[in-house]
């Protein structure tokens, strides 16, 4: 289809005009002359312009029919398939072309997506890197939380060291004043036994004697009474030691429960550790997997880089291709106008 503008009238008027400046017009040189058109109808205008002006010239000059038939079979032989193969060269090359352009406009979509993808990989990264920031300024809070703990640990360990040190020394306290107690038995009944004999050899020796058994009696009482007082202070200072021992051993068993407290809190916070632990790992397995993933990223676009290169290559060797058409439709113009020269020189 001819291009909006283009007539059989424009190529006859171009043509006719080269023909005045001497020149040979071919399809280039009309088609160059006139700015716009296709080769092909270009080309179909300019054989039956020359259609024409072979009859007028067959008019004119009186050359003999046969010879210029057959000089007009040659030259539309010749005409017809250098234009066939610049047509069929040029259907090619635009396929070509627009084959290539598609696939750089595909190749170019995806190196957009690739790098599309490389900027939200890289985004990916850096939240990871930030969550491992995170976690770590966590796992160093924890850290640190772990490390009073276990100096809070290691001084209830020693002020409960110091508590069994403070029960044992009141065990002793007890123990010795239990040994003290029951030598202060021993001693009151041994005192008790002297008494008692002194006193059965005083009421002996004092049987006789009322007013002075009365008054012994009487003494006696009175030093029961005050031993009886003495038996009832010691036995509460007795009971009061035993619910000191209670109390440090209810004490001792408070402590015993804060300290399996605190181990239980313990491996709880180095549960929590090593789970820290194994998520950072974790984080840096998959930030390693990133690198790697990006670093093939950059590998692809090198490979569709090197890939548009070839591509612009073969279209550089297309258009050289045309180029070489070109001077080859060139030459054939060049020797149909040695040919008609000839004729011309045969002629005359």
């Amino acid at each position: 289809m001819a291009r909006p503008g283009v007539t059989y009238l424009d190529v006859a008027k171009t043509a006719t005009q080269l023909t005045h400046q001497g020149l040979n017009p071919t399809v280039a040189q009309v088609r160059n002359d006139l700015g716009t058109g296709s080769n092909t109808t270009i080309n179909h205008y300019l054989r039956e312009w020359r259609e024409k002006q072979g009859d007028r010239i067959e008019a004119q000059k009186g050359i003999p029919a046969s010879l210029l038939t057959v000089v007009k079979g040659l030259y539309d032989a010749l005409t017809e398939e250098a234009g066939q193969q610049i047509v069929t060269i040029e259907q090619q090359s635009t396929q070509k072309i627009e084959a290539i352009k598609t696939e750089l406009t595909a190749t170019k979509a995806d190196n957009a997506a690739l790098h599309s993808n490389n900027h939200q990989l890289n985004d990916d990264i850096a939240k990871l890197n930030q969550q491992h920031c995170s976690l770590e300024a966590n796992y160093q809070v924890v850290q640190q939380k772990l490390i009073e703990q276990q100096s809070e640990n290691q001084s209830q360990t020693a002020r409960l060291n110091d508590k069994a040190e403070e029960i044992q020394r009141i065990s002793k306290q007890i123990q010795h004043a239990q040994d003290n107690l029951e030598h202060y038995r021993e001693t009151i009944r041994q005192q008790r036994e002297e008494e008692r004999q002194a006193y059965e050899a005083k009421i002996n020796r004092l049987e006789n004697k009322n007013d002075e058994n009365t008054k012994v009696v009487s003494e006696l009482k009175c030093l029961l009474e005050t031993q009886k007082k003495e038996n009832e202070q010691l036995k509460m200072q007795a009971e009061t030691l035993q619910n000191k021992l209670e109390q440090a051993q209810r004490d001792q068993s408070h402590k015993n429960e804060l300290i399996q407290k605190s181990q239980i809190v313990l491996d709880a916070l180095k549960k929590s550790y090593h789970q820290l632990e194994t998520c950072a790992n974790e984080k840096e397995k998959i930030s390693t997997e990133l690198t790697q993933a990006n670093l093939e990223l950059k590998i692809n676009i090198a490979t569709l880089d090197e890939k548009i290169k070839n591509d612009h290559q073969s279209l550089i060797k297309a258009e050289d291709k045309i180029n070489q058409l070109h001077n080859e439709k060139l030459f054939i113009a060049k020797e149909k106008s040695e040919l008609e020269y000839q004729v011309k020189q045969f002629n005359s």
